[in-house]
């Protein structure tokens, strides 16, 4: 029998005409229906579907796929990207074989789209971790489905498991040396991702800071500022500690634990850091809470001046700044003056002016004023009161001398110390007693303060064989005395520093034995002028001058030896 050829074969179809024609897959012109399959199986939303033909029988195919039965036009090859697919869906391909105009009976294959399990990513927030530090894995994780993720913990030490479920270790479950590692699992809700390891060892911390404090606190322009640091090191090894300054966020030169206050201004902003190491590590720097440096007081100001020195009834009183009054911060200063009557205060006025007067019309004969300033800078901060000033008690015009001491009660009056001598009326000049060979006795209170111009001293004495001291600018370390010398024929001054004697300037007297005497020292600035007055008290017998150079304020001194008797103290106005 003839075997046909195919090209044979293709003539004879060709010469038979369009007839239907039944040809099996074995038989030449038939086209089979595709078998397809679709890989993966079951796929993830990550994974492309693809089309496998397992008996390819034609030149041509064509894909017709459906998600969850519904066409996608997108989809038309025998690959279905991921971005196309979802967790769920259900996709199905048809596929038709064609070879010239034939066409096959179309086959099928479908899949579901599966589950896609959570990843994750892992690293050490601290790279070197020490035992003062927590452990911390930082953990980053990503759902291609987009369903919420749960992450777990699984920790060792040296390998062995620690019943710890979180992202961070508390450093105090840590030593130096430990291995730990830490294991994260991510999870969602229908199946576990691939899980993520770390190790690394703990090290040694090295010293640190825990704390630094600046003082004082509130802190002046007047006051230096000391940082204090509380530091540590674990391993008890040496250290030492680094210093940085700060003013006003800008660095500053200084180096030590102390800043000095010639280094800020009122109103500056300090910090200091400070750091620690031990030779080989050093601590990250600690910075202190900010420190401004308060505005300081006005210092204190010292007693003023009142003037006159000797008021009378007719006399306005000033009070004077007695000297120039600091403020540490440089501010500009006003002054308060209070006056005082008796004790009481009477009035306060604040004034950019250094004196306040009170007029005469505000005084009374009799009175002892009082005045105190203190000084007060632009942001109303005050120093604190000056001690007092007093004037003396006002007197009415030409009122003339007062006894101050006259030793009629039989004692010596308040202020006196280092009294002595006998008390007796052998020893009057006037009134009922006076006082015999003290060894200078001395008052420096009110109103035994003299040497103001033009004031005058006055005692009586009467002659002896020895001699008379009126004393004056009297302290606890001496005096300055005018002396009736009856045992050597003399008036002169004599410096009784450390109640020793220096002969100043003198005159030749020859006093009569038992004959009374006004002895005068009058004040002229740094000059004195002594007299002595014969009985009657008005009759001039000598006079000797001294310029001493300096004040001659202070107290009243007085002395006398050789059966001297001395009576009525008196100051003249």
């Amino acid at each position: 029998m003839t075997r046909l050829t195919p090209a044979l074969l293709l003539l004879f179809l060709a010469a038979c005409g369009e007839r239907d024609w039944n040809v099996n897959a074995n038989g030449g012109g038939g086209i089979s229906t595709p078998v397809v399959a679709l890989s993966p199986d079951q796929p993830r939303t990550n994974d492309r579907i693809i089309v496998e033909i397992q008996n390819e029988d034609a030149v041509r195919y064509v894909y017709s796929w459906t998600r969850d039965g519904q066409p996608v036009a997108e989809a038309t090859s025998d690959l279905v990207q991921p971005d196309l697919t979802a967790k769920g869906e259900r996709w199905e391909v048809l596929v038709t074989a064609h070879r010239g105009e034939a066409s096959s009976s179309p086959g099928s294959a479908a899949v579901t789209i599966q589950n896609t399990p959570p990843e994750v990513e892992i690293r050490w927030a601290d790279d070197s971790p020490t035992v003062l530090d927590d452990l911390e894995v930082l953990a980053t994780s990503t759902d291609l489905d987009e369903d919420p993720v749960q992450l777990s913990y699984t920790w060792t030490a040296n390998g062995t498991p620690v019943a710890h479920a979180g992202s961070v270790l508390p450093a105090a479950q840590t030593t130096i040396g430990d291995v730990w590692t830490v294991t994260v699992t991510p999870s969602d809700n229908e199946a576990a991702g691939e899980s993520k390891t770390l190790s690394t060892e703990i090290g040694s911390a090295g010293p640190y800071v825990l704390s630094v404090t600046l003082s004082p606190n509130p802190a002046y322009t007047d006051t230096s500022v000391t940082v204090s640091a509380d530091a540590v090191h674990p391993d008890d090894e040496p250290f030492t500690l680094t210093y940085a300054w700060e003013i006003n966020g800008s660095s500053h030169t200084a180096s030590g634990a102390t800043l000095n206050a010639s280094n800020f201004v009122k109103g500056d902003v300090l910090v200091a850091s400070v750091s620690a190491n031990d030779g080989g590590r050093a601590s990250p720097p600690v910075a202190s809470d900010p420190l401004v440096i308060d505005n300081s007081a006005p210092e204190r100001p010292v007693p003023p001046v009142i003037t006159p020195s000797f008021p009378n009834s007719e006399s306005d009183l000033t009070c004077t700044l007695g000297a120039e009054v600091h403020d540490p911060d440089g501010d500009p200063l006003t002054y308060e003056f209070a006056w005082f009557r008796g004790g009481s205060l009477y009035s306060s006025h604040e004034t950019a002016d250094t004196s306040h007067t009170l007029p005469f019309s505000a005084t009374s004969e009799g009175d002892v004023w009082y005045c105190r300033v203190r000084a007060i800078d632009d942001e109303g901060l005050d120093s604190l009161w000056s001690p007092d000033s007093f004037s003396r008690e006002i007197r009415a015009m030409g009122s003339g001398c007062v006894v101050v001491e006259d030793w009629d009660s039989g004692s010596w009056g308040p202020g006196w110390t280092n009294t002595s001598g006998t008390i007796s009326a052998a020893h009057a000049h006037d009134g009922g007693l006076g006082v015999s060979d003290p060894d200078w006795a001395r008052n420096f209170t009110e109103p035994f303060q003299t040497g103001f111009p033009p004031e005058r001293i006055q005692v009586w004495t009467r002659g002896g064989t020895g001699r008379t001291y009126l004393g004056f600018h009297a302290t606890s370390g001496g005096a300055r005395s005018l002396v009736l010398a009856q045992n050597t024929n003399v008036v002169m001054f004599q410096n009784n520093s450390s109640w020793s004697y220096t002969n100043l300037s003198s005159t030749a007297f020859t006093p009569v034995t038992g004959r009374w005497y006004l002895m005068e020292v009058e004040f002229e600035d740094t000059r004195a002028i002594g007299r002595v007055y014969d009985s009657d008290g008005a009759s001039l017998l000598r006079e000797v001058t001294h310029d001493f150079g300096h004040s001659l304020v202070g107290g009243i001194a007085l002395r006398s030896f050789g059966g001297i008797s001395i009576d009525s103290l008196t100051i003249c106005y």
